[in-house]
């Protein structure tokens, strides 16, 4: 479980360090399922751990859906772009007050997620995690 499960925290680590980087939202899509490959990953294990590790897939569960409400943000202000640009102004006048409510929405939760990171990749998080896992 432990190789399997440090692959799965190492590469969504990775993708929040490429997102960081770069601030493409791509990165920040690849870290969302990366997440969730973690979860997955977790879940399978669950029955070789306590319910200790059942936080920590809690923790990641936050994080993806941090990421799921901005990635939703960003789609749906899209979304509304596209019907904006063809559609005939009376019928999309407040289409930028809700494209500004996405946005500040989806700043919000990658804001969130951040703290999130902060918490998860801090070195006492990995020494903790590391602990509990390999048992000692």
């Amino acid at each position: 479980a432990l190789p399997i499960l440090a692959k799965r925290v190492k590469d969504l680590r990775s993708c929040y360090r490429d997102w960081r980087e770069t601030e493409d939202p791509a990165d920040l899509h690849r870290a969302r399922i990366a997440a969730k490959k973690l979860r997955y990953a977790a879940e399978f294990y669950t029955p070789a751990y306590d319910r200790r590790l059942l936080k920590i897939i809690e923790e990641v569960k936050a994080a993806q859906e941090l990421a799921g409400d901005w990635h939703d943000a960003v789609v749906l202000a899209d979304a509304l772009r596209r019907i904006e640009a063809r559609a005939p102004y009376r019928e999309v006048q407040g289409f930028p007050l809700i494209i500004e409510a996405f946005r500040v929405f989806g700043e919000s939760r990658t804001t969130e997620f951040q703290g999130w990171a902060k918490t998860f990749f801090s070195q006492e998080k990995r020494e903790e995690m590391a602990k509990y896992l390999l048992g000692n």
